[in-house]
């Protein structure tokens, strides 16, 4: 039998008939009080607690993000309103993020040289190609742990780097151990007898890891606005991996709209600082709370509040 409702602070549209966890950034659902005929109703349909989120999404799947706004808010209500803050993830991005780079500490090879006078054009070619097959390899290997530790994750980039192993055709290994979801940092697990860490820099310099070796990538991939998953084996740095995440093409003119109104318009995410801002330029946002952990989002709203 439902009784109660639960949805997400920051995703209205997330809805559950129980508690636990928004799929989008994270944060606790929280009990709201729901008319007794819409809960007879979904009694009535027998709509299963997945079959019940994805009913509450088509509703609003096609609206944009402005038009949700909008229908959520009466106009006394908006009046009150100074300021609004805004989660990242799902909110101003896609919520679907995709790998793009993958960085180990070995350069990777050009594909094209000048052939030195004398020399074999065909002999550089293969021990060439030899090279860029060692670059590919490590590669894979890097995304290989990555995604044995993030298996058991159901966070967005988790599902990214599953989905580039599969379609790399990659056997992703099944001996995983004392696995554990670190929340806002990243996840900790044993993969074929090796302790794997794969997370944020905050994680890395918190266990103790030199990533000195691959700063300079880290560094680009962070200016470019992605969110970078740094690879740990056995205490030494591996490897980083980078996804983006698209920013729905109605985000920058909710914006605007909403300044128009006189809103602060403020965001928020669990991101690193770099890729936070970077993304908040974008767009038009000025104020960035970044690497904040999902139960402490809250907080922060609140703090605007008082």
């Amino acid at each position: 039998m439902i009784d109660k409702i639960y949805t997400c602070p920051m995703h209205a549209e997330v809805q559950s008939d129980k508690p636990g966890t928004c799929p989008k950034c994270g944060m606790a659902l929280r009990e709201i009080k729901e008319k007794k005929e819409n809960i007879k109703n979904m009694e009535r349909k027998k709509i299963s607690h997945k079959q019940h989120e994805i009913h509450l999404m088509k509703k609003t799947g096609d609206m944009t993000f402005w038009e949700k706004f909008k229908m959520s808010m009466t106009i006394e209500q908006v009046s009150k309103i100074q300021a609004i803050v805004l989660d990242k993830t799902g909110t101003l991005t896609e919520g679907k993020p995709k790998i793009t780079d993958i960085v180990g500490l070995s350069p990777v090879i050009p594909t094209k040289r000048k052939r030195v006078e004398g020399s074999s054009s065909s002999g550089f070619g293969e021990r060439n190609s030899s090279a860029l097959r060692r670059s590919l390899i490590a590669q894979n290997d890097i995304l290989r742990l990555i995604a044995a530790a993030e298996a058991k994750s159901s966070h967005p980039l988790s599902k990214a780097v599953l989905e580039e192993a599969k379609k790399r055709k990659i056997k992703i290994p099944t001996n995983v151990q004392r696995f554990k979801n670190l929340a806002g940092h990243g996840v900790e697990a044993v993969v074929n007898v090796k302790h794997v860490l794969v997370g944020t820099m905050k994680l890395m310099r918190d266990r103790k890891v030199d990533i000195s070796p691959i700063q300079k990538e880290i560094d680009k991939l962070l200016s470019e606005g992605k969110t970078i998953m740094i690879l740990s084996i056995d205490g030494k740095v591996g490897g980083v991996a980078a996804a983006q995440d698209p920013i729905k093409p109605t985000a920058k003119k909710a914006i605007d709209a909403m300044r128009k109104l006189g809103l602060e318009v403020a965001m928020i995410t669990g991101d690193n600082q770099k890729t936070a801002d970077s993304i908040a330029k974008k767009i038009g946002i000025k104020r960035v709370f970044a690497e904040v952990l999902p139960e402490d989002k809250a907080k922060y709203v609140k703090k605007l509040q008082d």
